[in-house]
C-alpha cells in the first residue's frame, strides 16, 4: 500500500505509514461500472398531424356555424376527407391520430346536422302557404333591385 501523503510503499496490512506516520486508507479500490448515458425515448412523429388538426377544426366549424349551411357543407366534406386521409396514414405506421378521429366525428355530425336542418327548413317553407310568402318575397326582391 502506498502512503497518500508521502508515497512510501508500506506493507499491505499497515494502518499507518512507516515513513511519515499518516493513516493509510485500507479500503480496496472500488470499481465503478462504466458510465452509460440515459436512454432517450423518442416519441414517434404522427404522420399527417396537421391534416388531422385541420380536419378537427373544419368539423368543429361545421357544428358551430350551422346556420350558414351553404358555406359550411363543403367545409364538412373537406374535413371528413382530410380526417380519413390523416387517420389512414397514421394507421399505416401503427399509430393513432386523435385529431383526425375527432375531425371525422365532428365532420359527420356537422354533415348530418346540415342535412337535417335543410330538410327541416324545406319542410317548414313547403308546409306554410307558399303562395303568399313567395309573392311577398318576389315583390320585395323585384322592388329592391336598382332598375
Amino acid at each position: 500500500m502506498f502512503c497518500e501523503k508521502c508515497g512510501f510503499n508500506n506493507n499491505d496490512g499497515a494502518s499507518f505509514c512507516q515513513n511519515c506516520g499518516a493513516p493509510i486508507n485500507n479500503a480496496p479500490n472500488q470499481i465503478y461500472p462504466p458510465y452509460q448515458p440515459p436512454v432517450q425515448t423518442i416519441k414517434p412523429k404522427i404522420p399527417s398531424l396537421g391534416m388531422g388538426i385541420t380536419s378537427m377544426v373544419l368539423g368543429a366549424t361545421t357544428c358551430a356555424f350551422l346556420c350558414y349551411a351553404v358555406i359550411i357543407f363543403p367545409c364538412a366534406i373537406i374535413g371528413l376527407i382530410l380526417g380519413c386521409m390523416a387517420n389512414s396514414r397514421a394507421k399505416a405506421v401503427g399509430l393513432k391520430n386523435g385529431f383526425a378521429t375527432a375531425g371525422i366525428i365532428t365532420s359527420v355530425i356537422g354533415l348530418v346536422m346540415v342535412v337535417l336542418s335543410l330538410i327541416f327548413f324545406i319542410w317548414i317553407f313547403d308546409s306554410v302557404d307558399s303562395g303568399y310568402y313567395y309573392d311577398y318575397y318576389y315583390y320585395y326582391f323585384i322592388n329592391s333591385l336598382p332598375l
